[in-house]
């Protein structure tokens, strides 16, 4: 269902319309085309993607999540192209998921 604008109808929204233009602003929603964001952007959750995420211009700092380590590699498989950063008892390491297995570098 679309948003209902008074601009567009020309009178004030019933309190159905109102309550519908609402169902916009909670839940999931699917978006198609761009998104553009001037400013900060903060995700609590999870970005599944169904395609590539490209990150282009990027002034600032990129904050991705560490994950705690508990051996020297994560346990999990990841998707081609998947960045992990890692702390444990080895240091700060990042991990790419490339040809089915984790690559890793010492961030030290």
């Amino acid at each position: 269902m679309a948003l209902t604008y008074r601009s567009v109808k020309g009178s004030a929204l019933t309190n159905a319309e109102l309550d519908a233009n609402f169902t916009h602003f909670t839940g999931s929603h699917s978006v198609t085309g761009s998104v553009i964001t001037s400013g900060s952007l903060e995700i609590t959750g999870s970005i599944n993607l169904a395609g590539l995420l490209t990150i282009t211009n990027v002034s600032g700092a990129l904050l991705t999540p560490t994950a705690s380590l508990v051996g020297i590699a994560p346990t999990f498989n990841g998707s081609e192209g998947q960045f992990l950063f890692g702390s444990g008892s080895h240091g700060y390491k990042m991990f790419v998921w490339l040809g089915g297995a984790w690559r890793s570098g010492s961030l030290a």
